[in-house]
């Protein structure tokens, strides 16, 4: 199996000669316009009253802060009552690769920690993860074609032992279009497979077994501000699951400012379930 594998990954190779996506900041991952500095993002559990929506209690707020370069550093998470969850940190090199990024718990203590290294392309090779004590938790490997697209990620436990490995494919527009696990022993766990619209934002994904089996696809919708609108999720033969549709308000940099999710029973009736609201700051 490991040799199957091998010659796998060497085929992966010879035909991966696609379009590198350009590498994006965390501004253009979130789908944001303009500089923004910071987002206080809080939710609540939505409620119809007399058919007029309206905010229910708080289920709790993250407040994101960005760098000048349109970079993550800071992620605040606070509960329903207003206390602090989770704090995330993150830093970078001078070539706006991320070089750590730190778990800390509601006490200010450590949690756990992330480093990363990069090649001098800018392709992160390593990622380590460390406990709060600082022993290794697991590593993880990364190879690229020669285009730059990640093709496989290997993770290894902290004594060296291999624990699972990930090997993608891309399409010529370089996004990619399938993902595949192997565990420890080199078999396939499974696989999730991606189409995209003409804009490049996904439209499908499917989840398929190790015997090649699909259980479920999911397909997805965009308004014209990239913002999705519809998610739907189908069982393996095609029968309704769930889904969910979302509603937004804008402002004048045409960032979302207001998200109301409605749950949909039976692909009909509409039940708004949660209201997002989002106060954004931006450089001057």
């Amino acid at each position: 199996m490991k040799k199957i594998l091998s010659l796998f990954i060497v085929g992966f190779l010879l035909v991966g000669f696609s379009q590198k996506k350009e590498k994006q900041t965390d501004w253009e991952k979130e789908n944001l316009k303009g500089k923004v500095k910071s987002i206080t993002l809080t939710d609540y559990n939505a409620k119809k009253i007399f058919r007029k929506i309206k905010k229910g209690y708080s289920k709790g707020k993250k407040t994101t802060k960005f760098n000048n370069d349109g970079n993550l550093t800071e992620e605040v998470y606070y509960n329903s009552n207003g206390s602090l969850s989770w704090n995330w940190t993150y830093k970078y090199d001078n070539n706006g690769n991320r070089t750590e990024k730190i778990r800390y718990k509601p006490d200010g203590s450590l949690n756990s920690k992330w480093t990363y290294k990069y090649n001098d392309e800018g392709n992160r090779t390593e990622e380590a993860n460390y406990k709060s004590e600082g022993s290794l938790s697991y590593k993880s490997s990364y190879k690229y074609y020669v285009n730059g697209n990640r093709i496989e990620h290997t993770k290894y436990r902290s004594d060296g032992s291999l624990l699972e490995k990930e090997v993608k494919k891309y399409d010529n527009k370089g996004n990619e279009i399938e993902k595949v696990w192997y565990d420890s022993d080199g078999d396939l766990r499974g696989k999730l497979t991606y189409k995209y619209d003409y804009k490049g934002n996904l439209t499908e994904e499917s989840g398929y077994k190790s015997d090649g089996h699909l259980i479920w696809k999911s397909t997805y919708k965009y308004d014209n501000n990239g913002n999705e609108i519809e998610y739907a999720k189908y069982n393996f033969n095609g029968s309704f699951d769930s889904k969910e549709t979302y509603q937004y308000e804008y402002d004048s940099n045409g960032n979302w400012t207001k998200k109301i999710e409605f749950e949909v029973k039976n692909e009909v009736v509409k039940t708004p379930k949660y209201i997002f609201e989002r106060k954004i700051e931006y450089y001057d």
